[in-house]
């Protein structure tokens, strides 16, 4: 049935039922999982410079409509030498175990360190490169 059908990236595909496509399909409108639920949307922000051996905290601008941000953000440090990367877990989740927090406000999400913790030593002080990433979900 010609209804059944589509063209994505010049490839025929079924417009319902079970699907494989091969190969990165971009998606600039978002994946919706149901008529009913918006489209969820993915952005990577870089952190930028933060020496985190002497620097408690960073903010980094979001650029999203805050009440937008879905529960869905992942930070990922990395350390001086770019073998390790390491997630910032924040208090709430993991009381006492946590090497940090990360807040979220209208226009920043804003990264702390623990003092005393894994993230607060020399391995976490260059300030050359990108310290890591924050990936956030959102409806756009």
């Amino acid at each position: 049935n010609q209804d059944d059908i589509d063209t994505l990236d010049e490839e025929v595909v079924k417009k319902t039922g079970d699907q494989t496509v091969a190969g990165i399909k971009t998606f600039t409108g978002g994946i919706r999982s149901a008529e009913s639920q918006p489209a969820l949307k993915t952005k990577i922000i870089d952190i930028g410079d933060w020496n985190m051996n002497t620097t408690t905290y960073v903010e980094v601008a979001h650029g999203l409509t805050h009440t937008k941000i879905r529960n869905t953000i992942i930070v990922l440090i990395r350390n001086d030498e770019n073998t390790s990367y390491l997630p910032l877990i924040g208090d709430a989740l993991f009381a006492g175990v946590a090497d940090g927090n990360i807040l979220i406000n209208s226009t920043n999400i804003v990264l702390t360190r623990k003092a005393g913790a894994l993230f607060d030593s020399e391995d976490f002080d260059s300030t050359d490169y990108n310290r890591g990433w924050i990936t956030i979900n959102y409806i756009p």
